[in-house]
């Protein structure tokens, strides 16, 4: 396991990313069980999940995001949205609980057998200051590196949808209706990034909370609240300074970040586009002084100016 640290200025160990090296034999066959499990996750996770699932985009739940807040806006209607950051996601991931969630989804005995093997039989020592730590063995979580990884993290983030939707059904949690068909928004979710969104009342906060901790519980996933947001939309800044503090998270505003796109954000302004504009610069800046053929701009452009900036 190789510690990579995920920004410049670093203040401790949990700003470092840890990536495992593995094997070329468990590689392999890792990704063949990955690639027999893709074809089946489109049929057992709810429509809200958009990642790691073909024919499912990044921009799927962007763009409802965006339209739900603008018809929001537009009929001048109260609503709230939490951004939930899980601390560690894949590192605290239960196995027990995984477990759980394949045998909901009618997984055999035989491939969950194969699933605990990859899971259980491994021991992983960290490559510090260039030379291997002792080996210990894994209890919970999965490494980064593992093919298998990004498609057992779905399964086990299909738990969220199933206790969302079960307190819709309940009646305990009202999302947001858009368009003519009256669709229901609750929440939308990339991997380990969420979004709840519903109507501004206080009881919605309240579930929203015990939706957490109820998943918290039991998933051993823990929401880190001082990097999750609270945002407000057409409410009192009194209601909404209060439901961040029920929450115990930031208090967020539109245009908010989320899967790195702002949400809320009006195209027609410059300062939306700035962060981008200044991207483009800095790594065109890298490239001062290099010749780059026609090619190798375009691909430098599609790089750093990917189509869903100008959806």
């Amino acid at each position: 396991m190789v510690l990579i640290p995920k920004k410049e200025s670093l203040q401790g160990i949990e700003e470092y990313r840890p990536i495992s090296l593995i094997s070329s034999l468990y590689k392999i066959l890792a990704k063949i069980l990955a690639n027999r499990l893709s074809r089946v996750l489109d049929g057992v996770t709810g429509e809200q999940q958009s990642a790691f699932i073909k024919g499912r985009l990044l921009m799927d739940g962007v763009i409802i995001a965006n339209e739900t807040i603008e018809e929001v806006k537009r009929k001048k209607s109260s609503a709230f949205i939490f951004k939930a950051d899980f601390e560690k996601a894949y590192d605290n991931v239960s196995w027990e609980f995984l477990d759980y969630m394949m045998e909901r989804m009618d997984f055999g005995s035989r491939w969950r057998g194969w699933i605990r093997e990859c899971l259980q039989t491994n021991s992983v020592s960290v490559l510090l200051n260039g030379s291997p730590t002792k080996e210990f063995v894994m209890t919970r979580g999965l490494r980064q590196g593992d093919p298998l990884t990004p498609f057992l993290f779905l399964i086990v983030a299909e738990g969220l949808n199933g206790i969302i939707s079960s307190a819709v059904s309940k009646g305990t949690f009202e999302g947001i209706t858009i368009g003519k068909g009256e669709i229901s928004i609750t929440h939308l979710q990339f991997a380990d990034d969420n979004l709840m969104m519903g109507k501004a009342i206080e009881e919605n906060v309240w579930t929203t909370k015990c939706i957490m901790k109820a998943f918290e519980l039991v998933s051993s996933l823990k929401i880190n609240y001082g990097k999750s947001s609270f945002i407000g939309i057409n409410v009192d800044n009194l209601w909404e300074r209060g439901m961040a503090s029920l929450m115990n998270c930031k208090l967020g505003s539109l245009p908010h970040k989320y899967l790195g796109i702002p949400l809320g954000a009006d195209p027609r302004r410059i300062s939306t586009w700035k962060p981008l504009i200044d991207t483009f610069k800095r790594k065109l800046s890298s490239w001062k002084g290099r010749l780059l053929s026609f090619r190798g701009r375009i691909t430098l452009i599609n790089l750093y100016c990917p189509a869903y900036q100008y959806s």
